[in-house]
């Protein structure tokens, strides 16, 4: 009989575990929502505390009390995005085992190629206002789990004031999927870092990577971008790979259209395009109240590759010699016709077909 209840025992218990297992997804969001109420109960009682040492003590109590209602809205709103990701995601564990020989920090998947050396510059309207972003890629390198990651500069500038500085760290799998390694990301007021939200390195302190562009990207692809639990849970999902889209570097055909969710701010809904060959071209707000175009993309220091945009017509500038007609734009030497752009020498015709390397990033947007 004590054999057959050890048994028994055994059974529920594997069960259970197996149970646990299987809901990883929805368990991380319950507890999470657990772990968000019980942070909002402290504020409250830290700024009790606080409302003690002043004479507007009932007036400040009933600011502590607004500000938990509001806590656990955001808390209920953030574990409702977070449920609606495992029904996309699925429930398994999310862990990505890292082995360092199937990444590289060479990124060549056509939609988000990264060249060290070239700069994109991106202008638009966010909630900071009208902005130009910057994005350059470095030649440094950095080690996060063992994976040698490319470097990414991301500046933005609201007039003449830098208003936020960020690094991210790429590699590309065995596959050609990009992953997201890392960021260090702080909002700035003149000489003050007033926030580095959004800051994390894989492998530390529960962060873990996530893809950015997937290898042969299909409409209803759905992924994690980055995993830092309660602080950043970006998701993508796939929404067209046929899309159309006009933009100050030119015009474009077959473009990504992702949309970009974060479990942690579930309000913020963006949409990404991806051109082949170029990589990010736009990312806007659902609601449509922010927008980034891509403007132009410079050269490589040591002189640029021959390009193209899959399609830029109409409206070259800055043609190179010899050519660079019907779209061209800053087009290099001896060609670069029906579409070249940013082109180096010998330039490709037709859209560039002849190295097309016009790298672009935008995560950060």
């Amino acid at each position: 009989m004590k054999t057959f209840y050890l048994i028994l025992l055994s059974t529920i218990v594997g069960t259970a575990y197996a149970q646990e297992e299987t809901n990883a997804c929805s368990a991380t969001a319950d507890q999470s929502l657990v772990a968000c109420n019980s942070a909002a109960d402290t504020a409250k009682e830290t700024a009790y505390a606080a409302c003690e040492n002043t004479t507007e003590r009932d007036t400040c109590r009933a600011e502590a009390d607004t500000n938990l209602t509001n806590a656990k809205v955001q808390c209920e709103a953030q574990n409702a995005a977070q449920k609606a990701a495992c029904g996309k995601l699925g429930e398994a564990v999310y862990d990505p085992q890292i082995d360092p020989a199937n990444y590289s920090s060479t990124v060549s998947n056509p939609y988000f190629p990264l060249t060290a050396g070239t700069v994109w510059t991106y202008s638009g309207t966010t909630d900071a206002g009208s902005v130009t972003v910057t994005r350059e890629i470095s030649e440094e390198t950095k080690d996060i789990m063992g994976v040698t990651c490319t470097e990414v500069k991301e500046t933005e500038k609201v007039g003449e004031d830098t208003t936020r500085e960020t690094l991210e760290w790429y590699a590309q799998d065995t596959e050609g999927a990009v992953w997201l390694f890392g960021r260090n990301n702080q909002e700035l007021d003149g000489d003050q870092v007033t926030s580095i939200d959004g800051s994390f390195v894989a492998g530390e302190e529960g962060a873990k990577p996530g893809i950015i562009m997937k290898a042969t990207p299909a409409v209803n692809d759905v992924y994690r971008q980055e995993y830092v639990i309660q602080e950043s849970e970006g998701v993508g999902e796939v929404l067209s790979i046929t899309e159309t889209l006009n933009v100050p570097a030119g015009n474009f055909s077959n473009v990504v259209k992702t949309n970009d969710t974060d479990a942690i701010t579930p309000e913020d809904i963006q949409n990404t395009f991806y051109a082949q060959g170029v990589g990010p071209i736009s990312r806007t707000s659902a609601d449509g109240t922010e927008k980034l175009e891509l403007q132009s993309v410079s050269p490589m220091p040591d002189g640029g590759t021959t390009g193209g945009t899959t399609g830029g017509t109409t409206g070259g500038t800055t043609g190179g010699t010899t050519g660079g007609t019907t779209g061209g734009t800053t087009g290099g030497t001896t060609g670069g016709t029906t579409g070249g752009t940013t082109g180096g020498t010998t330039g490709g015709t037709t859209g560039g077909t002849d190295g097309q390397e016009l790298p672009t990033p935008l995560a950060s947007f």
